[in-house]
């Protein structure tokens, strides 16, 4: 494999910005833009791995192919960084022959991408429950017909809960 990089979407800027990268062609991602339909701005779309078999198909409809070529990439491969429901970016993978992610090559690559968002996922569970960030909410409930209102009421008191815990 020639090149790699992991994606993460930007809502600020609406594109997907690199995180890391390694290999030869990091210049590429200059290359395609903000606007370009290349195959990590689809896998982050839809949420489903994307293989480009032959990037000289198609050459004069997507621009992000010329950009490819350029540098010597021949094939793509391009799946969601996924824990559960939730989407961390995406992983490409460049390659300098058409035709290298094959049928045995496609579902080591899908699940590396479970993998990398289970570890992500990991990373930060960790961090959260061993970090020294709080986060400090002040509610105020007025609906009559809830229980925590009723009980609080009827007991003259405030009701409060500390600790929460996101899974």
């Amino acid at each position: 494999y020639r090149f790699a990089w992991i994606g993460q979407y930007d809502a600020a800027t609406e594109a997907v910005v690199s995180r890391t990268w390694a290999g030869e062609g990091v210049e590429y991602l200059d290359a395609i833009g903000s606007d370009s339909i290349e195959p990590s701005h689809r896998v982050l779309g839809n949420g489903e791995p994307v293989v480009v078999p032959r990037v000289s198909t198609d050459l004069h409809d997507e621009s992000w192919r010329q950009a490819a070529l350029l540098r010597g990439f021949r094939s793509v491969v391009s799946v969601p960084l996924v824990y559960e429901n939730y989407t961390y970016g995406v992983l490409s993978v460049y390659a300098d022959e058409s035709e290298a992610f094959g049928e045995t090559e496609r579902p080591v690559f899908a699940e590396l991408g479970e993998t990398i968002g289970n570890a992500i996922n990991g990373i930060e569970t960790k961090q959260s429950l061993l970090g020294d960030e709080v986060l400090r909410l002040k509610l105020r409930m007025d609906d009559e017909t809830s229980p925590l209102v009723a009980l609080a009421r009827s007991l003259d008191c405030t009701i409060s809960l500390e600790g929460v815990n996101t899974w």
